[in-house]
């Protein structure tokens, strides 16, 4: 099965680097690496261009402005010449049989999309002791079991979509996904609620295996803070939760800053702030 890898980045020619050297031992003419460079400047471009240059099997390609995650990843799709289209976050390193485990799945005509499973890669430091398996989500970290199973959505620094998918369907939506330093998201979980609505299936594979990048600046309590709170106004733009829905959220956002009262920790504090997002997506 022949697949498209598209890779989005923002001015990290290391990571980036890391994560194209890490598929290209296993893969032929039959895939392709496509790599969105989208910081404004020019040297990360170019760092790339030299770094690739005479392999066929990797397209530098570099957007002029800051386009957001979702229209870089839209600008990959429009590129992607085979039947698969796969995303893998700047900062994963894909294990051996990563991408065989995720293809594979696509041996039957109804699943639409494969994700498969982030484990963590801290860059030498300390784990704080507040973050937990409900917390780490939030850093790209896989939270389904072991096992094989149908999904409503997947993570979005690992997993692929039937090309064709997205000229039916229509592209990832680019009000959601990260821009610059807005931590909006969402945009996976939309995609697999589209396909899901046509009739595909969208499963969860353990075997298909990335590690995931988390950097001290990821493991501060403001960084979750704003992670979860951009996550709540995603959640409404995503849904277009309108005024009428109003009272409904605020009774959400109350029953959880009570649960925080009773259960004053990491998460419940997260899961208040997620709440203030969502109602100031209404609002």
């Amino acid at each position: 099965m022949k697949a498209s890898i598209i890779i989005s980045t923002y001015d990290r020619p290391k990571d980036v680097m890391d994560c194209v050297n890490s598929i290209l031992d296993f893969i032929d003419h039959n895939f392709e690496i496509i790599v969105i460079e989208a910081s404004p400047g020019t040297h990360t471009f170019h760092q790339l261009k030299k770094q690739y240059e005479g392999n066929s099997l990797v397209k530098i390609i570099h957007s002029k402005n800051p386009i957001g995650l979702s229209r870089s990843r839209n600008l990959g799709i429009l590129l992607a010449k085979r039947e698969i289209v796969v995303f893998i976050d700047d900062d994963c390193i894909a294990c051996p049989d990563w991408l065989q485990n995720l293809l594979s799945e696509f041996q039957e005509s109804k699943i639409g999309v494969v994700g498969g499973r982030a484990v963590s890669l801290f860059m030498g430091h300390n784990v704080p002791k507040w973050l937990n398996n409900r917390l780490t989500p939030a850093l790209g970290i896989s939270h389904y079991s072991n096992e094989r199973q149908v999904v409503s959505y997947v993570l979005g620094c690992n997993f692929a979509v039937r090309r064709n998918l997205f000229d039916e369907l229509g592209m990832f939506r680019e009000d959601l996904g990260r821009r610059g330093k807005l931590l909006l998201s969402n945009e996976e979980v939309e995609i697999c609620k589209r396909i899901k609505g046509a009739g595909y299936l969208v499963i969860y594979t353990p075997k298909a295996i990335v590690k995931h990048k988390i950097y001290p600046s990821r493991l501060k309590m403001l960084y979750f803070f704003k992670r979860f709170f951009y996550g709540g106004l995603s959640e409404g733009i995503m849904y277009y939760f309108g005024i009428k829905n109003l009272f409904l959220t605020v009774k959400e956002f109350l029953k959880t800053l009570v649960f925080f009262f009773r259960n004053p920790d990491m998460f419940s504090l997260c899961s208040v702030l997620e709440k203030v997002g969502l109602i100031v997506s209404i609002l």
